[in-house]
């Protein structure tokens, strides 16, 4: 049984009452096991749920620890090849060959080093943004009443369950 069966044969029973709006002994006891029965099953549902957080943070922790790692021997390796560069770079090598590698430096592609204040460059060398909305200004004026432009829809986006 699950929680949408049990709700629905809770509603079958409480739209059953008769003419005086009472419920007959009978009908009393089944709601009573539905609703113990779905308190033991919502029990057993976040239960579930709270291995699964249990587990989602024991697997985050491991997810931090190699990223950590990645980042030493990422960096590391950054590090000997900055070295290597610097060595070549300082003899004046181009090109070098040893038993297991082949490597060579290479001119990085031009790129701007330096730019003026960008109001004193022609129009043709300036990038314009999209205007963006600002969504935090149409909600607050949607919560101080105010008379949104046509088109904006706000509302809530739903429920939430908080779970101690």
């Amino acid at each position: 049984m699950n929680l949408y069966t049990i709700s629905v044969d809770i509603n079958r029973i409480l739209n059953a009452v008769d003419e005086d709006g009472c419920l007959s002994d009978e009908q009393l006891t089944a709601l009573d096991t539905l609703e113990i029965d779905r308190v033991t099953l919502i029990d057993n549902v976040l239960a579930r749920r709270q291995e699964l957080v249990t587990a989602a943070a024991a697997i985050k922790l491991e997810i931090d620890r190699l990223k950590a790692l990645y980042d030493q021997r990422d960096g590391n390796a950054e590090r000997i090849k900055n070295y290597i560069l610097n060595t070549m770079v300082s003899h004046g090598e181009k090109s070098l060959e040893t038993p297991k590698f082949k490597v060579s430096v290479q001119n990085k592609p031009m790129s701007v080093l330096k730019l003026p204040d960008v109001r004193t460059l022609p129009a043709e060398f300036l990038r314009f943004l999209a205007p963006e909305a600002d969504k935090t200004a149409l909600l607050k004026a949607a919560r101080a009443g105010e008379k949104l432009p046509d088109g904006v829809i706000v509302g809530s986006s739903g429920f939430s369950l908080r779970i101690r």
